[in-house]
């Protein structure tokens, strides 16, 4: 009987089993019919000439009336990376009138289908403009203001879903996107990746040309750096410790194996020994990680005082530069590098230092063609002599410069020189830059550290970094150089460069 019955079981659980299978695949083909067949209904016009085009677009107008909205879309040729102009414009209606034109096989663009401006500098607005105008405002803060409500609603709704913004307001969240260009046409986490492959061995190598480079393997790894008595410096990275080993100015203490890290111990006493918390912060282990949100996948180099400030500062300022490299994570990069126009604009106030044109233009084809001869002639010149530089690549650059100089039947040695360092055509080598005037300005009125202390004040104001390295001082410099001078290591005209002499 219970032998019937476990049997009876089993058919019923097979038959359910097999009704649901017959149920999924007839519903899948069900949805896959539909979904092919979805936009069957469309009606395509495709418009090749001028005489035409009148009617289609009478037609477009006419059956769009009651929404007052047409679907907009347009497609062009890419030419060895150049846009063409674009070949076809496609306007739909929503009941599925859809018109193609093809633009590229017309004589010119009809009237029908040009972009009417209104003229907003007309001495009086036409009421329609004021309106069109008002709207356009309002319109923003009314969308603003639902997709608020929506966030509120759907937090408040489903907060177990949503852990991690429970303790956001809407200041926090808008600040993510504030201020922020939309400029990335890719992942924001692979914006700045530029990756290139050894020839010889096939591996993938980060392009060390591009400082911004996202990185998602560790920057710092921490080596450690000794005196010759054994007392620790600072940490370093590898590479530097093995070279100080290489030339024979230090000698290795431990290799570092599992987790243990290289340390290496310097065989002269050096200028200096690390004193109080500015010589503390160069021992502590760097972490690799985003300063301002903590993410670990990946990260850039931010240079929290810009170098088109530093590159002007005097020598005794440029050592021990790392205190101002932090880490960012590619979101946080592109938003500081974004919320960073206030200061310079503030700055070019200030100073009378312009930012220049160029600084916010994009390059212009004679720049991108100038920088493409440069580096073509520093390839020929440098990679030629160390035998990495394929023989098709040769002969491919050697064709690129040529053309570049067709009165030269052959490549010089001088002519390459004369290339690599040829002047970008956009630039103006008389005009000074905003970086050097500001630079100037402070040499002669505040002092340098205090342009400094102003870039590290905007970085944290303005980004709020949760994870900044321990003992990181706005007034790091000024603490540095004061050890130096109390060491006897900072001369008086230093100081007056410096705008220090109030140590004197």
């Amino acid at each position: 009987m219970e032998s019937t019955k476990l049997k009876v079981c089993i058919t019923a659980v097979l038959a359910v089993s097999c009704a649901s299978a017959v149920y999924a695949i007839l519903r899948f083909k069900r949805r896959y019919r539909v979904s092919s067949e979805v936009l069957n209904y469309m009606d395509i016009q495709i418009v090749s000439d001028e005489a035409v085009c009148d009617e289609v677009v009478g037609e477009i107008r006419r059956r769009s009336l009651k929404l007052h909205a047409i679907g907009f879309d347009c497609e062009w040729v890419t030419d060895n990376g150049k846009r063409q102009a674009v070949a076809l414009l496609q306007l739909s209606t929503l009941d599925g009138y859809c018109s193609l034109f093809r633009l590229n096989q017309m004589k010119i663009i009809p009237g029908t289908l040009k972009v009417r401006c209104s003229d907003w500098e007309a001495e009086q607005l036409s009421e329609r403009q004021v309106h069109y105008a008002a709207a356009d405002a309002h319109v923003a803060i009314k969308i603003f203001g639902k997709l608020i409500n929506d966030y509120k609603t759907k937090e408040h709704t489903f907060g177990w879903l949503f852990k991690n913004t429970n303790k956001e307001n809407v200041i926090d969240l808008c600040n993510k996107y504030s201020d922020v260009t939309f400029k990335a046409k890719h992942n924001p986490q692979k914006v700045c990746e530029k990756w290139k492959k050894d020839k010889r061995t096939g591996n993938q190598l980060v392009n060390k040309r591009y400082s911004h480079a996202t990185r998602s393997k560790p920057l710092y790894n921490n080596g450690i750096l000794q005196a010759p008595d054994g007392e620790l410096l600072c940490t370093c990275d590898s590479k530097k410790a093995r070279w100080y080993v290489e030339k024979g100015l230090a000698s290795v203490v431990d290799e570092g194996e599992g987790e243990a890290p290289l340390t290496v111990r310097l065989r002269f006493e050096p200028a200096g020994r690390s004193v109080g918390d500015v010589g503390r912060f160069y021992q502590i282990a760097k972490e690799n990680k985003c300063v301002v949100c903590g993410n670990t996948d990946s990260y850039i180099r931010k240079n929290v005082v810009p170098r088109e400030y530093r590159k002007y500062f005097p020598e005794v300022m440029k050592d021990h530069s790392s205190h101002d490299v932090v880490l960012l994570c590619a979101r946080c990069h592109q938003r500081a590098n974004a919320l960073d126009l206030r200061p310079r604009l503030a700055l070019a106030a200030l100073c009378g230092a312009p930012l220049a044109a160029r600084d916010h233009a994009r390059p212009s084809e004679d720049a991108a063609h100038a920088k493409k001869i440069r580096s073509a002639a520093r390839a020929l010149l440098y990679k030629s002599q160390k035998h990495t530089l394929p023989a098709a690549r040769r002969r491919e650059l050697e064709e690129t410069l040529l053309r570049h100089f067709p009165a030269h039947a052959r490549l010089s040695r001088a002519l390459l020189q004369e290339a690599a360092v040829a002047p970008d055509p956009t630039v103006n080598n008389n005009e000074e830059s905003h970086g050097l005037k500001v630079v100037e300005y402070f040499l002669n009125h505040d002092g340098l550290l205090r342009l400094e202390e102003y870039w590290r004040d905007h970085f944290l104001e303005s980004m709020e970094p949760k994870y900044m390295p321990a003992l990181w001082s706005t007034k790091h410099n000024e603490e540095r150089l004061r050890v130096r001078f109390e060491e006897g290591r900072l001369s008086e005209n230093d100081l007056h460069l410096l705008g220090l002499t109030k140590w004197l």
